[in-house]
């Protein structure tokens, strides 16, 4: 069961001294993100990536400095801090079985161990001199760690001895990106600026196959793959691409702005990848979530500054770091459509209505039915625009909202364009004594017209109005009034603007 996070401050939160911190967690601000988003302050720090550990329940903020942040997620709390002896700590693996972290590093050549019960290192595996490994794969069937290197391809390593047992593509001089498949015994690597995907058979430590990429991962970026291992991600700072690990072929990119952090996470229960990413203006910042299947884009999670994500899949929570806050997001899926079911815009007139639904991400709207010429529904939930004159009347639509998580939710919507009124008819009109004769006024307007008629008419004739915008002079005029010519006011009105005044001859022959 999924735990339900608080939307107010929790009191009497003690959080770590030896994170420096002060207070209780906060609720970040309402403006800048989701409802219910839980921050959490931690000393600032020189990120460099994060991870949630699902067995201890905890995610781990890795730094360029010498520490890791813990974070309770459990309790929201700062639980942590982790002194390390290497720099510049980035990539992470975890054994599930032993509940044991491990971490690269830009900077030393070794990685770091932790122990995820007892939050604390637990050994440092020291590689070769002149070996950095910032890109890290575990094998939960064999036991064996695989690290990218920066000079010296993949090395295979036993984490019980901290030995290097082989060494796989050592020709490669250039960061990798790593993601492991151990179902299927498949490593997939790709080195920074080579546009091409490594394939390995882990049980002989050979390179099976190599497929091109549109857009590079490593060392600027990472690969993930699907929990049937049927997808790789590639995801580069600005971009992330899908490919079928079984045809090789690309299912989707999609191109972000100017981030140049390719921090991103999937999520195994849904199929969504979550990217930090920001406005090609650079200046808002968004995590965004992808269709696991496409790599298109299904929502947009808006983000007071960058950072990196992470996901706490038991809770459906994003995790998302900054320097001096880690925001906590839980994930909802689109709700009933809260906004009004009907509105009223005006003819020739700019109008607005904003259709809500809760969700994170926010769902994104579209309609089905006819809409007036000069009116749409954006998918921000803007039905806007100025509708073109002589579309007055009543539309009927369904909108229906969706973001990705769950089933789209539908809502029918009744927009009423209102017009003023306009007499369309002639101003003058002739009758012949002794005959009967009909002449019709009409109006155009939304809704109909209301028609009065002041003045004289000639025995014989007589005004009648209708409710459908009409009203008719009918009747045989008498033999007294011929020759004579009659002058009428009429006037049209439907309560949308101004009366109008029609000045209206008739003459008798």
């Amino acid at each position: 069961m999924k735990r339900l996070r608080r939307a107010a401050v929790i009191a009497g939160a003690v959080l770590a001294a030896a994170l420096g911190l002060g207070g209780q967690p906060e609720i970040a601000s309402a403006d800048t993100v989701p409802p219910g988003t839980i921050t959490v302050p931690v000393s600032d720090v020189n990120l460099q990536d994060v991870f949630v550990d699902p067995i201890n329940h905890t995610a781990y903020l890795a730094t360029s400095d010498n520490g890791v942040s813990a974070i309770d997620l459990s309790s929201d709390t700062a639980a942590a801090t982790i002194a390390t002896a290497a720099k510049g700590l980035a990539g992470f693996t975890i054994d599930p079985a032993s509940d044991t972290i491990y971490l690269g590093s830009w900077f030393s050549n070794a990685i770091t161990v932790i122990s995820g019960s007892s939050n604390t290192v637990a050994a440092t595996i020291k590689l070769p001199a002149g070996m950095l490994a910032d890109s890290l794969a575990f094998d939960p069937g064999t036991g064996l760690l695989y690290a990218g290197t920066y000079n010296n391809g993949i090395l295979v390593i036993d984490p019980a001895s901290g030995s290097v047992t082989a060494t796989i593509a050592s020709a490669i001089h250039f960061h990798l990106s790593l993601a492991l498949d151990a179902t299927h015994h498949v490593l997939y690597a790709e080195p920074f600026g080579g546009n091409q995907v490594l394939v390995i058979d882990t049980a002989t430590g050979l390179v099976t196959t190599r497929f091109p990429v549109t857009i590079t991962a490593g060392g600027n970026g990472a690969l993930a793959l699907s929990g049937t291992g049927s997808t790789l991600y590639v995801i580069g700072g600005q971009s992330v691409a899908a490919y079928s690990t079984a045809t090789h072929v690309t299912a989707g990119i999609t191109i972000f702005g100017r981030e140049s952090v390719p921090s991103a996470v999937l999520d195994s229960t849904t199929g969504n990848l979550y990217k930090a990413a920001a406005s090609v203006s650079g200046t808002s910042s968004y995590v965004a979530q992808l269709d696991g299947a496409t790599a298109t884009v299904t929502g947009q999670i808006p983000l007071p500054g960058p950072g990196r994500v992470a996901i706490d899949e038991a809770t459906s929570t994003l995790v998302y770091a900054t320097a001096g806050d880690v925001l906590l997001i839980p994930l909802q899926a689109t709700g009933p459509i809260t906004s009004s079911s009907a509105a009223t815009f005006t003819a020739a007139k700019k109008s607005r209505f904003t259709v809500t639904a809760p969700g994170t991400p926010p769902p994104t709207f579209t309609e089905a039915g006819k809409l007036p010429a000069g009116v749409s529904l954006a998918a921000s939930g803007i039905l806007g625009g100025m509708p073109s004159m002589g579309t007055g009347g009543i539309y009927h639509i369904t909108i229906t909202a969706r973001n990705g998580l769950g089933a789209a939710v539908t809502k029918p919507f009744t927009l009423t364009v209102h017009q003023p009124a306009a007499i369309t008819t002639a101003s003058h009109a002739t009758f012949t004594h002794g005959r009967h004769a009909t002449f019709t006024i009409r109006t155009t307007g939304f809704p109909a017209a209301a028609i009065r008629a002041t003045g004289p008419l000639p025995a014989g004739l007589k005004f009648t109005a209708a409710k459908n915008g009409t009203a008719t002079i009918t009747g045989t005029p008498a033999g007294s009034a011929k020759g004579k010519t009659y002058i009428l006011r009429l006037t049209a009105s439907n309560g949308v603007g101004a009366t109008i005044t029609q000045r209206f001859t008739l003459k008798v022959t």
